[in-house]
C-alpha cells in the first residue's frame, strides 16, 4: 500500500510527464515557425521560445519540489512538515499535508497539500491532537494526526 508521501510524489511525477509533453510541443511549433527573417509580422518563433523558456524553469522547479520530498514521514505528537491531519474547520472537514512552499495546492485522494507558509499552515503547525487555532475568523481543530 503506497504512503501519502508516494502518493504525493506519484501525483508530481505526473505533472512533470505532462509538463515535459507540453515542453516538447513547443519546441516543436517554435522550430516550425517562421524566423523573423523569413516573415515580419509573424512572431510565433519569439512567443514559443519565451514559453520554452518558462516550461524549462517550471520543471527545475518541480523537480526541486519532488527531490525535496523525504522517504518516510517523521512520526512527532505536533504537526509538522509533511505530516496528513484532519481538521475540523466548523462546518468543513479537511485533510491536508503539511508541506513546504509552493507544494501547495496538490491533491490526490481525501488529501490536499498545505503549503506551511499559507494562513491555515501557520495556523495547525506546532499544534497537538485536540487544540483549537484561528484561521481568520474562524475557529479550527486539530482531529488527528494521520501520518
Amino acid at each position: 500500500m503506497m504512503n501519502y508521501l508516494e502518493k504525493l510524489k506519484k501525483v508530481l511525477s505526473e505533472d512533470r510527464r505532462k509538463l515535459v509533453q507540453s515542453i516538447e510541443q513547443a519546441r516543436f511549433t517554435r522550430d516550425n515557425s517562421p524566423s523573423a527573417m523569413e516573415s515580419h509580422s509573424d512572431t510565433t518563433k519569439s512567443q514559443y521560445e519565451k514559453l520554452v523558456y518558462a516550461l524549462e524553469q517550471k520543471l527545475k522547479e518541480l523537480d526541486r519540489m519532488i527531490s525535496h520530498i523525504p522517504d518516510k514521514i517523521l512520526t512527532k505528537s505536533d504537526v509538522s512538515l509533511w505530516q496528513v491531519v484532519e481538521l475540523d474547520l466548523g462546518e468543513n472537514k479537511l485533510t491536508v499535508m503539511l508541506v513546504p512552499e509552493g507544494f501547495g495546492g496538490k491533491k490526490f485522494d481525501t488529501v490536499t497539500t498545505l503549503a506551511i507558509n499559507t494562513p491555515l499552515g501557520s495556523a495547525i503547525e506546532n499544534k497537538t491532537i485536540g487544540k483549537e487555532f484561528l484561521f481568520g475568523d474562524k475557529k479550527g481543530k486539530i482531529i488527528k494526526i494521520l501520518a
